[in-house]
């Protein structure tokens, strides 16, 4: 299941092959999301009995939507006593798009944290190495940890409001910036599927255990880890 940027997305897949998905407004996902998952067991001819594993985005990211994600797949697993595996959205959104950069490039995750802040993690290129992860900063002070880095090209992806594009743009005059178009900024059903399978593939989540969204601001580094 994946909440981005005012939708809900939920999908029933076989590995990574997707079977049936369903949109939801963000706003009516805590009023729509059963009975959608309802209707694609239905369409699918399957039931919650054939489910082995949920998979969720985990946050950070709108504290509504992923409240309704999370307490949804927490519920469900709990039901079938099956594995709920969260996935770090700064990381999906990074999975996403990491065969569209450079090797050598930075590559820079930004949700939107409100209040003139963004959740951000920084990774280095195609090895999604982490230099820095789960931040949450303004601009000016993301800009700073930027011009520290040595000089190579950031590609930066996600949503956040353009007055904090704006001001990163010009605080951080040193660094070459690179946004990626903003279709790029949505977390798709198959990267969540393929990046939780290889966190199950590291440290296994064999049974059930109840995840907790990460939306909450004091949970997150305001200086570079």
């Amino acid at each position: 299941m994946v909440g981005s940027f005012g939708t809900t997305t939920v999908a029933i897949c076989m590995q990574e092959k997707v079977l049936g998905m369903r949109n939801i407004h963000s706003t009516q996902g805590s009023r729509l999301l059963i009975s959608q998952i309802e209707q694609l067991f239905t369409e699918l001819a399957l039931s919650m009995h054939d489910i082995t594993m949920i998979m969720t985005e985990q946050g950070p990211g709108s504290f509504t939507s992923l409240r309704v994600l999370i307490v949804t797949a927490n519920a469900l697993g709990l039901a079938r006593q099956i594995p709920v595996v969260g996935v770090n959205s700064l990381q999906s959104l990074a999975f996403g798009v990491v065969n569209k950069v450079p090797t050598d490039a930075y590559l820079l995750s930004l949700i939107d944290a409100y209040g003139g802040q963004a959740y951000a993690s920084i990774f280095v290129g195609q090895t999604l190495e982490p230099l820095h992860e789960n931040l949450c900063l303004p601009p000016v002070a993301l800009a700073n940890l930027l011009i520290l880095l040595p000089p190579k090209p950031i590609y930066v992806v996600g949503m956040v409001p353009e007055g904090y594009q704006k001001q990163l743009v010009a605080a951080c005059s040193k660094q070459l910036l690179h946004f990626l178009p903003s279709s790029f900024g949505a977390i798709e059903v198959k990267t969540l599927v393929k990046l939780g399978g290889m966190q199950q593939a590291q440290k296994p989540v064999t049974h059930f255990a109840a995840i907790t969204p990460l939306y909450i601001k004091a949970n997150f580094s305001s200086v570079a880890s």
